[in-house]
């Protein structure tokens, strides 16, 4: 290798670097192993690598010991000094210059006193039966604000329109003769009267109402109705052991504006056309003797149920007097600090157990039990401040709109009625609606009634009712005879089982009537010349029902699929409206039995067989289903529904 004209350092360069990193090398390895270059101050302390580990777990053991429940205290704590004697020195000590009276002290003992055993038995009361006992079928749309604020109501309804059908069963129940039980002695077996101090008046704290389902002609599945959802009730708590301190509740919530009324006549919920008033209860012997022309017919009809709306009229009115008057702002304060709402807006105190021990919510309770029911079902205790002002101006806004539907619904009927017997008497008017919104504990007779929405359209049921009235006897076991100790148990006193109602089917949404039919060869035989039927098809749609007709022949299935107007929120909307059936006209037969005048245009059976089963067939005679009582009902509904809304 040439090296002429490089420079020695040129030449060695790369010994020289590889020779001062090997120095620095070594100069690193020997530090390490000289002193401690690691090793860190911390305080006074210093600290090696090979010290960390044991100092941590030396200052984890400290803390811990520290942390332990049973460390003593990192400083002493004296014990603090008494005070009471010196307390006791200054109370016993004047505040005046005059010497103080010397302090009493009295001294209590306990004696045991022989407290004489009660030799006096009461005759027992035997709560009389409901009688008279009804149950009407109902169809109408639960209102969109009720079902969004009750969970039970969202699993029974669909998608609105929330239509429902339900059956209402009533009775009427005598508290003259549970009075007359209660002040009933028996002298010859040596019973008194029960003490008149025991009891205020009669309180009836549930209304139970069993149903039965006819099943292949045996009446089965009989079940006790749970109260609607929502509703207000005190079954639960008198189910459980009531002491005095729970009777005190229940006495406290029955004094509540509007408490027993709901517990004994439940409102139904508020729905679109309002078109559930309380059931009839008609006299024992009261049917009709006497042949009606159908014009007697209507009218009766009318003034049946224009007697119902008034009386329902002149209840919502009082109901809404107590809750502080019409309310149709809800930002809208209510008058006089915003009203009792019917129920315990303002408080009462749950007793003791709880949640456990409970009714539902009081009227006033979320949208007010029945009217609006919308709330919370089981809430107890304290109703008080922001949240009970605003329930109270929920409900007086659903009564004030209840009350204005009702108002629209008389108008209406009134408007047919004066056509056929002219304006009513203003006296008779008056007189209903004061006896209405009189105190109805007051009576001799109430009527009572419960609610059924678990019905199954097209099956049959009955009812019957037992009320539960309060116990005279209850929390005064020390008062009686050991014989008689037993009386004092229960919070209540069931009254006799009532009979069972007449047998009602729930309705059906879909009914068609054959009104007409012309067999071959008449006039109007139809298009094939083998006869035509006239058929009127009623279907339930949006709150109402509402009516076609048909004109069909052999082989023509009955019904289909019409557009309808309907008025929503003062709006004219079209909505499509299924009247299709699963019948068809299988024949139509001459039937020469008939009046030809009197039965025009009816002179004739039509035979109709079911889609899906050809072994099912009906004959429908127009003669009948022209005068069928349920079709006059329909008719009547639909014919209200679509008069004016400002008809007077």
């Amino acid at each position: 290798m040439k090296t002429k004209g490089i420079t020695i350092w040129e030449q060695h360069l790369e010994r020289i670097v590889l020779g001062i990193a090997v120095l620095v090398f070594l100069g690193f390895t020997v530090i390490q192993f000289i002193g401690n270059p690691n090793a860190v101050q911390q305080g006074n302390e210093i600290y090696t690598p090979r010290d960390v580990d044991d100092t941590l777990r030396q200052r984890a053991d400290q803390l811990a010991a520290r942390l332990d429940p049973d460390a003593p205290p990192p400083a002493d704590i004296p014990d603090p000094e008494l005070v009471s004697d010196s307390i006791v020195t200054l109370l016993a000590g004047g505040i005046s210059p005059q010497d103080s009276l010397p302090p009493v002290n009295w001294k209590v003992g306990f004696t045991e006193v022989d407290i004489p055993e009660p030799d006096q038995e009461y005759a027992v009361p035997a709560i009389p039966a409901p009688r008279l006992v009804v149950a009407r079928p109902y169809w109408d749309a639960l209102e969109d604000a009720v079902v969004q604020q009750n969970e039970e109501l969202q699993q029974l309804t669909s998608d609105a329109p929330h239509d429902m059908t339900w059956i209402t069963a009533g009775a009427t129940f005598s508290l003259a003769e549970v009075l007359s039980q209660f002040s009933r002695s028996d002298e010859s077996r040596g019973l008194a009267a029960i003490p008149p101090t025991w009891y205020d008046g009669v309180q009836i704290l549930d209304v139970k109402i069993e149903r039965q389902e006819l099943n292949d002609g045996q009446w089965q599945s009989q079940t006790t109705l749970d109260v609607l959802p929502g509703q207000y009730t005190l079954r639960d708590l008198i189910n459980e052991d009531v002491d005095a301190t729970g009777r005190g509740f229940i006495t406290t919530q029955l004094n509540e504006p509007g408490v027993q009324r709901q517990i004994v006549q439940p409102e139904f919920y508020s729905t679109l056309n309002n078109t559930w008033v309380p059931p009839e209860v008609e006299e024992e012997g009261a049917t009709e003797n006497v042949a009606l022309t159908p014009e007697e017919e209507q009218r009766r009809s009318y003034e049946r149920r224009l007697a119902t709306l008034r009386r329902r009229h002149a209840d919502v009115a009082a109901k809404l007097q107590e809750a502080g008057g019409p309310l149709e702002d809800p930002d809208k304060p209510p008058a006089g600090g915003g009203g009792t709402g019917g129920g315990t807006g303002g408080g009462g105190k749950a007793p003791p157990g709880g949640q456990g021990g409970g009714g539902k919510a009081p009227p006033g309770g979320g949208l007010g039990g029945g009217l609006g029911s919308g709330g919370g079902g089981r809430e107890r205790g304290d109703r008080g401040g922001a949240a009970g002002d605003q329930a109270s101006r929920n409900r007086r806004i659903i009564l004030t709109k209840n009350l204005q539907k009702l108002e629209g619904l008389i108008a209406r009927l009134q408007a047919k009625l004066s056509e056929l017997i002219g304006e009513p008497e203003a006296e008779a008017e008056e007189e209903l609606a004061s006896a209405e919104a009189a105190d109805f504990m007051d009576a001799d007779e109430i009527r009572i009634w419960g609610h059924d929405i678990s019905i199954v359209p097209g099956r049959t049921y009955r009812y019957r009712l037992t009320v539960e009235v309060s116990n005279p006897f209850f929390t005064h076991r020390t008062n009686l005879v050991k014989s008689q100790h037993h009386l004092a148990e229960s919070a209540t006193l069931s009254s006799q089982t009532s009979p069972w109602s007449d047998p009602i089917v729930a309705r059906q949404p879909l009914r068609a009537f054959v009104t007409g039919a012309s067999p071959t060869g008449s006039r109007g035989e139809g298009h094939l010349g083998l006869g035509q039927a006239q058929v009127e098809v009623y279907r339930f749609f949006h709150g109402r029902w509402w009516r076609e007709s048909f004109a069909v022949e052999p082989g023509d299935r009955i019904g289909q699929a019409r557009e309808i107007r309907r008025r929503d929120d003062a709006a004219d909307l079209l909505s499509e409206i299924d009247f299709g059936t699963d019948w068809f006209v299988l024949d139509i037969i001459d039937d020469p039995g008939g009046d030809p005048v009197r039965d025009k245009g009816r002179m004739a059976l039509v035979l109709l067989q079911n889609v899906h089963d050809g072994t099912v067939i009906a004959t429908r005679d127009p003669r009948k289903e022209y005068t069928d009582s349920e079709r006059q009902e329909l008719k009547e509904l639909v014919d209200l529904a679509e008069l004016p809304s400002g008809a007077t």
